[in-house]
């Protein structure tokens, strides 16, 4: 009876405690998915505390929504270096202008909503260790052949919203081209983006490198205005554009919103050399995949094309619902990406402190697969850059004590629709009501390219983007004599017909008719804005 007894005690205790078990996985499960907190349409918030002990700050995106955008930050615009606060990127960015909705700039605008640091770079230099793609425009090269495992490439998010994360890649001549179609169509392979000229080199500059190039006077810089960014393409589908501008030997280059400028030196420099403006050019850069192991075995469906924002990663820790183990014993702050078919996820978890110790890259994996059910996942930069920015605040608490400048973030936003104003017209003449900084695109977001003095006329330029909304403001394109950029409408009126208009130079000067001019200096710049002593007299 005493066995009966006893083992009747044993199989109570038995379900009690598996009971118990299912009861606590329930709860986990429970907590989990019901503690997620929507801050916009498709996307969501959660803090998860865990035992071992370690604080998790998680956004997910739905995929099946057709409203949430992903993409890349560059600090301060200045990818060939510079270092900037994600809570900085975050706020720069929201109401800027973006080209998701299409391969061509619409107006439509972001509102940002969340925001983690991105991929390694220097801490010197600020310069990005591996590549990247921001807003459709392909800024930073991923490297070629790396054989190391889990370092790849990194992830990449397409248009059409599906995701991957790319194996070990290569650019191939036959791939990377520009292709002038007005002069036979004249081909010459593209050795770089963003980076520095080498001898008988072409390279791209795009907007993203920083208001000017900084190449010497030896060669030639042709400016390519194009209809959409220039990202991943491919022959049968190029970037296209025409050439507004043609700079032998000269060097510094303005580099516009809408434009890249084509640097060439030596030989490639000689076979650009008859280009002119109105030439039209096709552009085209793609990769070939690889095995990530090997970087032998060539992946056939592995294209890039029309992705619209990428970032290298390490450590390739979840791959097709398999973790990848990689013996990590090193526990850090951690910053994170995964997916499965219904969400991306981005996530942070601080470390090095007595309440949140950080995470092995195997229990990163783990916690991907186990919590968030993903089905891949790539590391991010880490340690005291791990940072989660949500409504513009701060969640974690970075390592540091006090958040880290990066070289580059990944923004979660929401679209805003066009919205312009009627206020001119093209060809209409403007004058300057006030001194007014010019930039390279419509927004404080892009670069300064000049100031334009007080009482300057100028005339506002055609654009698809003319009037458009952004950062508070609306902005329009303006021709000062031979310089021209983006000024917000507030600094500008029309020109009223009582007023003449005399050009100099590099300024030109609003002159009553009750008052004539007897006497003006020459410029102090020559090129750039400057400025001249003028004498005046009552008639």
């Amino acid at each position: 009876r005493r066995c009966v007894q006893e083992t009747d005690q044993r199989r109570v205790h038995g379900i009690l405690e598996m009971s118990m078990n299912i009861l606590g996985i329930v709860m986990i499960a429970f907590s989990f998915t019901r503690a997620w907190t929507p801050i916009a349409h498709g996307v969501e918030y959660h803090y998860e505390r865990l035992a071992d002990p370690n604080d998790v700050f998680i956004v997910r995106v739905d995929r099946s929504s057709p409203v949430p955008i992903i993409d890349t930050t560059v600090a301060y615009e200045k990818v060939k270096g510079a270092r900037e606060k994600t809570t900085s990127m975050y706020a720069r960015y929201n109401d800027t202008i973006t080209s998701w909705d299409n391969e061509e700039w619409s107006g439509l605008r972001y509102k940002t909503i969340a925001a983690v640091n991105g991929y390694y770079f220097n801490m010197q230099t600020g310069e990005w260790i591996s590549g990247g793609i921001a807003n459709g425009n392909y800024v930073h090269r991923f490297d070629d052949m790396v054989k190391k495992s889990g370092f790849g490439s990194g992830y990449a998010i397409r248009r059409d919203r599906n995701v991957f994360i790319g194996e070990c890649v290569a650019h191939t001549a036959p791939k990377n081209n520009i292709v002038v179609t007005s002069k036979g169509s004249l081909k010459v392979t593209v050795d770089g983006i963003n980076i520095p000229k080498k001898k008988d080199s072409l390279i791209i500059y795009t907007p993203q490198y920083d208001a000017e190039t900084k190449e010497e006077a030896a060669g030639i810089e042709i400016v390519v205005e194009l209809k959409g960014p220039l990202g991943i393409s491919t022959e049968k589908k190029p970037s296209q554009g025409k050439v507004i501008e043609v700079r032998k030997n000269k060097g510094k280059t303005l580099i516009p919103f809408d434009a890249v400028v084509l640097s060439a030196d030596g030989a490639k420099a000689t076979q650009l050399g008859n280009l002119v403006p109105g030439d039209e050019i096709k552009i085209y850069q793609d990769m070939e995949q690889f095995d990530e192991a090997t970087c032998s075995h060539k992946i056939e469906n592995g294209s890039w094309e029309n992705t619209f924002s990428s970032l290298g990663g390490a450590y390739h820790y979840l791959q097709n619902g398999k973790r990848v183990i990689y013996k990590d014993t090193i526990r850090h702050p951690r910053t994170a990406m995964a997916y499965n078919k219904n969400y991306i996820y981005f996530y942070v978890v601080d470390g090095r402190t007595s309440k949140s110790r950080g995470m092995t890259i195997d229990e990163l994996s783990n916690f991907a697969a186990s919590f968030l059910k993903a089905t891949d996942g790539i590391a991010l930069d880490g340690g005291g850059s791990s940072t989660m920015v949500v409504d513009g605040r701060i969640k974690n608490f970075p390592s540091d004590g006090a958040e880290r400048t990066v070289s580059n973030a990944v923004v979660i936003a929401i679209p805003v629709p066009r919205e312009t104003s009627k206020k001119f017209s093209h060809g209409e003449k403007v004058v300057l009501s006030e001194k007014a900084d010019f930039y390279g695109g419509p927004g404080t977001n892009f670069h300064k390219h000049g100031t334009f003095p007080h009482g300057a006329t100028g005339v506002i330029e055609s654009h698809k983007l003319a009037g458009i909304r952004a950062k508070g403001k609306f902005w329009w394109k303006v021709k000062v004599e031979h310089l021209q950029g983006w000024v917000c409408e507030e600094s500008l009126k029309k020109m009223q017909s009582q007023q003449l208009l005399i050009p100099f130079h590099n300024i030109t000067l609003i002159l009553m008719r009750k008052l004539s001019l007897i006497h003006i200096s020459e410029p102090t710049r020559p090129r750039l804005i400057s400025y001249a002593v003028f004498c005046l007299k009552k008639k």
